[in-house]
């Protein structure tokens, strides 16, 4: 029962992504993109607190094996991660090097969206108009942040202003070669056994929706990043941010699921660094070069001879 609970659950969950169900090989919403407004991670939220309040009811640890029991705690950690990480959904970087949903909605589409018929063909060019809607509200959440302080560092824009600008830096908005989407649109709909007249009828559509809403949402996305761009004045990280100090210690906390601080956390890195680098010494004894760390390891990089120098027991070959 357990079992089915997590499999109906997961379902739920992923029902409010279209691109996460894309992702899974699923067509199911195929023609649309997330939402990417505050709304959306309200609603999620919601639904993981309903399931974890089902699940407690429906079942008790007690009876369960010690697998189940371990997928029972997994499952409510996981709904505790993301109420923690819901109340500081404002506190991550607006933009990204990447450039932020604008970077990524193209990748999504070339990697992602299959065109197996006639009907995917004309989901993706729905996804193309789409594409407007997405970028406005992904502007709404930058303007949001920025005026709340929240900017990336400084070195983020130059990479992403040149992520978004090359969305649109070629056929069929400029002279050049085909931007990557609009190749991609073309390779995927020319594959199709269908009557060419049919395949030209869906490269138009294509075209229309990309030199239209597609084209409007990426030129207003760019006006938001070039407009908030002159905000970021630091390259420091988030703990120059508006609670920065203890956004950091959340990430802290997700990523490493302990409760160290970040001084003891870089401790046990230098002391890491500095137990494996001994360890490198005595191999490097142990084979008998002459040399520096750095100078080895680029022996071992060029001379087969040395490849896997010593045995599992620490013994020279």
């Amino acid at each position: 029962r357990l079992a089915a609970f997590f499999e109906a659950a997961y379902a739920e969950r992923i029902a409010l992504s279209p691109q996460q169900m894309t992702s899974l090989g699923l067509k199911t919403d195929y023609d649309k993109l997330d939402d990417y407004t505050p709304a959306a991670q309200e609603r999620s939220l919601a639904l993981v607190e309903r399931q974890l309040a089902a699940m407690k009811a429906q079942f008790d640890p007690a009876s369960l094996s010690s697998q189940s029991r371990l997928s029972y705690r997994l499952f409510e950690h996981g709904v505790v991660q993301q109420r923690e990480a819901f109340r500081w959904r404002d506190s991550g970087y607006p933009v990204s090097s990447s450039g932020g949903a604008g970077g990524s909605l193209p990748v999504f589409m070339i990697n992602n969206h299959r065109v197996d018929t006639v009907s995917d063909a004309q989901a993706y060019v729905a996804r193309l108009v789409e594409v407007e809607r997405v970028l406005a509200e992904s502007a709404i959440n930058i303007r949001t942040r920025v005026a709340a302080g929240i900017t990336p560092p400084t070195f983020v824009w130059e990479p992403a202003l040149g992520a978004i600008r090359n969305v649109i830096n070629g056929a069929p908005f400029t002279d050049g070669s085909d931007v990557a989407i609009w190749a991609d649109i073309q390779t995927k709909v020319n594959r199709l056994d269908i009557p060419q007249a049919e395949k030209d009828r869906l490269i138009a559509s294509a075209r229309e929706a990309l030199t239209g809403p597609f084209k409007r949402g990426y030129d207003a996305y760019l006006a938001t990043l070039i407009e908030v761009q002159p905000l970021s004045t630091s390259t420091d990280g988030v703990w120059r941010l508006p609670d920065g100090a203890a956004y950091y210690e959340h990430r802290l906390r997700a990523s490493t699921t302990t409760d160290l601080t970040a001084d003891q956390i870089h401790d046990i890195g230098l002391a890491e660094v500095a137990r494996i680098q001994a360890e490198m010494e005595v191999i490097k004894d142990a084979v008998g070069f002459e040399g520096t760390l750095q100078a080895f390891f680029t022996h071992l990089k060029t001379d087969p001879q040395f490849q896997y120098p010593i045995t599992p027991e620490g013994k020279a070959r």
